[in-house]
């Protein structure tokens, strides 16, 4: 009669067997540490969040390690934007590489507070956003960065640094290595 061990062991072996089959899982168990068990970051769906200060004043809002990919960007307006004109854009550098630009430039003068400004995941598309609504519907693309050293996403302000409101920045995301991380 086998032991308990062995049976968990055993479908432990064919459940990551069809993992790596439909690529949900890497082949290498390096890849993911001594064990590879359905645990593991690359099954979660993980969050990093920013504020940009009172100022709305350009830069880093998130750092990147490894290999990752991006399921959402959005700005949450949390101090409403004034009535100066005032657009925003998303970037990204990896691995000190030229800028790209995740999403071009949006108008956010005059966002209310609850206003929410989001990507539709097509690099370089506009930066939509929606005025005192906080509802924002899903990211129509994913995509990935690989960052062999590092990598940023900034925001860029019009005015930088001299205009009121404040955003707070979350990105969902995943990784896809044992190295991928994102932090705010």
């Amino acid at each position: 009669m086998p032991k308990w061990g062995d049976l968990t062991g055993a479908i432990k072996s064919v459940v990551d067997a069809i993992l790596v089959q439909v690529n949900l899982i890497p082949a290498s168990p390096a890849a993911v540490g001594s064990a590879m068990t359905l645990n593991t970051a690359e099954h979660n769906r993980l969050l990093a969040t920013h504020t940009s200060t009172s100022f709305l004043t350009s830069g880093t809002i998130f750092t990147i390690a490894g290999h990752v990919q991006i399921l959402s960007i959005i700005g949450k307006i949390t101090t409403a934007i004034p009535g100066t004109a005032q657009t925003v854009k998303l970037s990204t550098v990896i691995d000190s590489l030229a800028s790209v630009d995740i999403a071009t430039a949006l108008t956010i003068t005059s966002f209310a507070q609850y206003s929410v400004i989001y990507t539709d995941g097509t690099i370089g598309d506009a930066m939509l956003g929606t005025t005192g609504v906080a509802i924002v519907p899903a990211q129509a693309a994913a995509f990935d960065i690989d960052a062999a050293v590092s990598a940023v996403i900034t925001a860029t302000f019009g005015t930088s640094g001299s205009l009121g409101g404040t955003i707070v920045w979350e990105c969902l995301w995943v990784p896809l290595d044992a190295s991928g991380s994102v932090t705010g």
